[in-house]
């Protein structure tokens, strides 16, 4: 019966493994916040400067203390890095986590110019 429980841990695990998705490529690029959404979950939409493209309500964290202190049109920079799900098919993510932090740090992001 052990060895039998063992047998599916292991194979759930693995199973779990081959449906994560992998990064290929992470880059860091320059965005503009130009939404957000305040707590109790901070979310934040940024347009990639370079190619105007959006990714609307990010996630930044469940609770942010200095939301408040996020200008609409800052600029930012945050690492993007491009998945490969198991089936071949690709999507980006846009690492604003970090976000919180760097409030809290003192950054203000720099001014649309």
């Amino acid at each position: 019966m052990k060895m039998m429980r063992t047998l599916l841990a292991v194979s759930a695990v693995l199973t779990l493994a081959a449906c994560m998705p992998e990064p290929v490529q992470t880059v860091e690029k320059t965005y503009e916040i130009t939404a957000l959404k305040p707590p109790k979950r901070f979310e934040v939409t940024v347009r990639d400067v370079e190619t105007g493209q959006v990714h609307k309500s990010l996630s930044v964290s469940k609770r942010c203390g200095s939301w408040e202190k996020l200008r609409v049109g800052s600029i930012w920079t945050f690492k993007e890095t491009v998945y490969r799900r198991s089936d071949g098919s690709t999507f980006v993510g846009v690492g604003v986590s970090s976000l919180c932090d760097r409030l809290d740090r003192g950054e203000t992001g720099k001014d649309k110019s």
